[in-house]
């Protein structure tokens, strides 16, 4: 059996032998760690494993001049005494290209040039990928597309691995490990980007690993991060990714181990890799081009952590609403660096260039990466993922309200040992709720529904109908984690009737029974204390404020709350607001705005706005026709003009109200009549 420098050097021999069958194994254009080892190892496994005499070539898909931009690659083969001058890359090629052969796909799923052409395409023999699946050579005698953190995986799946496979040597863990290890940012589960999959070959790896995994991996990422001494034309091409065809546009992605910020103050401003990233795009004749950093803080030894960052420069200026839109997109939390507006911090490091997809960008991003995912399809990481971004205490309820069906026994307990745990009251609405009849809540929601006259969401619904979709076995768990977490529990009492008609407990329910006010039975949902609770211990109402950002049927109430906290004043004769509702009225805004980095994105079909709209109409279906008088209608409006600034604008939703007859006729009338002369 031939040694991986050894089967380089037959490659190299029988290159332009016209005698020999050639399969060619190409990976990605970026040619990052990931797409060069793994097109490598499955071209060695090939010809290890194979009995005729195919000749499997390994291709990188850069000229040989271009190796010497990726310092991470030749560290991580001289660790293993492979020269990475023995690669084959794509110029030792271009003579034996002119005539299609076949062809497997690593680490991409669709040709590109040299390979773009229909007659390769018939070609194409296999493909192994973790990215958008395109659809594409669906006849190829295998393909494998799945999300899984690095290419890596999916080689030494499609080869069976074993500890005890004759061709697992040192060599080949150590160098396999090195991808796995760098695109899984050390398996980190909580990032996303590690899969079950990923775990299980790192243990068939361990085995034959002679190194400290960690410390590998710090290495390789501090040998990567060496950039600061190339120039910005070297900088941008070192990991480029292009795509030529994106409904009709052409972009560019460069991927970046530095930060702006060093980059930035090394070339004495901003505008130097603005000009640069120009230059570059309009070499390359794109309509747009994109710098995606990934850094480590802790790298440089200042105990930081993991950052990411974007910048965008739009070359064709129909593409400026792409740039509109990713800095209103809720999934990246992009936030302008302070030196130049096309800069940004990204709040969400989840979203790497592999997984940026989303709704709102769609038109230009929909093929330079991995399908978006909100987390990686995996459970364990799916489990991490919504504790990291939801917090231990509201977890498992945002995972109730949003996937229900899969939350089983095992996602259960993954959630618990990702740190999260079930609040008392949760446990007792379970108990309530889980497999009852909902006939008289649907009554009830028809109910209202014949009183609102008018088409309006039921958000009480959501909850009952969501939790009859849980698995037994995950509400067996849960209620049995919660018993063993709170001891003796009053399964008919309810924390949440206790936390709204008695001030003197709330203190004691947030803090001792982790306790939130959701979700909202009918019994009971008046808001009016939190707002009180948001005015006099801001520190305790922060600890419950984040249910308010994704739970549709709480942001509801909380609307609710406060147009009947105005209300009531708009009532009152005088306009003069004493010290005392000056200041609770000041304080409304903490509780619509999210802080600390939190935005509201709703479970569901509404938007913030639309549901203020549907409160705002159905609210005055509680009084007669004639209750509310005009002038009692403009003081209210002015009051919520005045103290609440929410993320949408309060007059459009007003005029949206009109226009699209939300609301009891006399109730229109009067925001017309106050529109009309604002």
């Amino acid at each position: 059996m031939l040694s991986i420098d050894e089967y380089l050097g037959h490659v190299h021999d029988e290159l332009l032998n016209k005698d020999i069958k050639k399969v060619f194994v190409s990976g990605n254009d970026s040619a990052d760690l990931d797409s060069i080892i793994s097109s490598l190892l499955f071209a060695y496994l090939s010809h290890t494993t194979q009995e005729s005499n195919t000749l499997y070539i390994p291709i990188v898909k850069v000229p040989k001049g271009d190796l010497e931009l990726r310092p991470e690659l030749k560290f991580v083969l001289t660790q293993v005494g492979l020269d990475y001058r023995k690669l084959v890359t794509l110029d030792m090629v271009s003579e034996i290209i002119s005539e299609p052969t076949d062809i497997v796909l690593i680490d991409h799923n669709q040709l590109t040039a040299p390979f773009a052409t229909e007659s390769w395409s018939e070609h194409v023999v296999g493909v192994l990928d973790h990215h958008v699946d395109e659809g594409l050579y669906t006849e190829a005698p295998f393909r494998v597309i799945q999300m899984v953190g690095s290419c890596v995986t999916l080689v030494l799946q499609h080869f069976q691995v074993k500890p005890t496979s004759p061709w697992l040597t040192q060599e080949m863990a150590h160098l396999a490990v090195a991808p796995l290890l760098v695109d899984t940012v050390n398996l980190k589960w909580d990032l996303g980007r590690t899969t079950e999959s990923d775990v299980q070959v790192f243990g068939i790896l361990q085995h034959k690993l002679e190194l400290v995994p960690e410390a590998f991996f710090k290495s390789i990422e501090k040998v990567k991060s060496q950039v600061d001494s190339m120039n910005n034309y070297d900088i941008l091409r070192r990991d480029y990714k292009e795509f030529p065809n994106v409904n009709g546009y052409k972009i560019g992605t460069s991927a970046v181990t530095w930060h702006f910020r060093a980059w930035v103050e090394r070339e004495g401003g901003a505008e130097a890799i603005s000009q640069a990233a120009l230059e570059y795009a309009k070499e390359r004749e794109l309509d747009m081009e994109v710098i995606f950093t990934a850094f480590d803080h802790d790298r440089e030894g200042k105990g930081g952590d993991y950052r990411r960052e974007l910048a965008v420069f739009v070359v064709n200026p129909e593409l400026m609403g792409v740039k509109e839109s990713l800095e209103t997109n809720k999934d990246l939390q992009l936030k302008p660096m302070p030196f130049d507006n096309r800069f940004y911090e990204q709040g969400n490091i989840k979203m790497s260039r592999k997984q940026l997809e989303t709704a709102d960008c769609q038109i230009a991003f929909s093929r330079t990466c991995k399908a978006f995912r909100a987390v990686a399809m995996d459970k364990r990481s799916n489990a991490a993922w919504v504790v990291t971004r939801y917090g231990s205490r509201f977890a498992i309820y945002y995972a109730l309200l949003s996937f229900p069906s899969q939350c089983n026994s095992q996602f259960v307990q993954y959630l618990i040992h990702s740190g999260a745990f079930i609040p008392r009251y949760l446990i007792q609405v379970l108990i309530q709720v889980y497999g009852k009849p909902l006939d008289s809540l649907i009554k009830q929601s028809e109910t209202r529904q014949r009183r609102s006259s008018f088409d309006t969401v039921d958000l009480h619904l959501i909850f009952p109908k969501s939790i009859q979709q849980l698995p037994f076995d995950g509400y067996a768990s849960l209620i049995n984690y919660g018993f063993k977490s709170y001891g003796k529990i009053d399964i008919f009492g309810n924390d949440l009737v206790e936390f709204l008609e008695h001030e003197s407990s709330c203190q004691a329910l947030i803090h001792e029974q982790r306790f939130f006010p959701a979700p909202l039975t009918g019994k009971n949902s008046n808001y009016k204390h939190v707002l009180r609770l948001a005015q006099s211990s801001r520190k305790s109402y922060d600890l419950i404020a984040p249910v308010f950002d994704f739970d549709p049927l709480a942001r509801s109430s909380l609307w609710e709350a406060i147009l009947l906290l105005l209300f009531d004043e708009a009532f009152r004769s005088g306009n003069e607001l004493s010290k005392e509702k000056l200041a609770q009225f000041e304080s409304i805004n903490h509780v619509v705005i999210p802080h600390n980095g939190r935005h509201v994105k709703l479970i569901g079909p509404l938007t913030d706005q639309q549901i203020f709209c549907q409160v705002f109409a159905t609210f005055f279906t509680r009084y007669p026709v004639g209750y509310c008088q005009q002038q009692t209608m403009k003081k209210l409006l002015n009051l919520l003009e005045r103290f609440v600034s929410p993320n949408f604008s309060i007059q459009l939703a007003l005029e949206h109200m009109v226009q699209a007859s939300i609301g009891r006729s006399d109730t229109i009338e009067s925001v017309n009549h106050f529109l009309k002369g604002h």
